[in-house]
């Protein structure tokens, strides 16, 4: 064969070598590449595992929340009958009083009268007594 055919094969078998040294690199910064990004995904999916356990944990006590909620409102209203009543309880008995205070009056009054009645009385019946005899 002659030289400038050599040469070119060599040129070329050179480029070639190049080629797949320049290959093997972009493979190996892939496979790298790759690597890295299977760890990120598998760190991603225990994340995501966390959190959804986590949001699991949460809706647990959501619903117990709302348990705890629907208690307290039946709680609520049974109370407000109960205090409703107690207050009507409050009130009639507070009427029932008050108007035994006032018979009470009515009374203290009737007997203030009657008795200044009495020591009116008492005394004309006195001013009619002789005097007493003194010693």
């Amino acid at each position: 064969m002659n030289q400038p055919t050599e040469d070119r094969i060599k040129k070329v078998e050179q480029k070639q070598k190049d080629a797949d040294k320049r290959v093997t690199r972009i493979e190996q910064r892939q496979t790298e590449e790759i690597k890295a990004l299977r760890s990120e995904a598998t760190s991603v999916d225990t994340r995501l595992g966390s959190i959804q356990e986590n949001t699991d944990i949460v809706k647990i006590q959501m619903e117990g929340a709302r348990a705890d909620i629907r208690v307290v409102k039946a709680n609520q209203s049974d109370l407000k009958g109960y205090i409703e009543e107690q207050f009507k309880s409050v009130e009639d008995k507070q009427d029932a009083h008050t108007e035994l205070v006032g018979k009470l009056i009515d009374l203290t009054e009737s007997h203030d009268t009657m008795l200044k009645d009495m020591n009116s009385k008492l005394d004309q019946i006195l001013d009619r007594l002789p005097p007493k005899p003194g010693p």
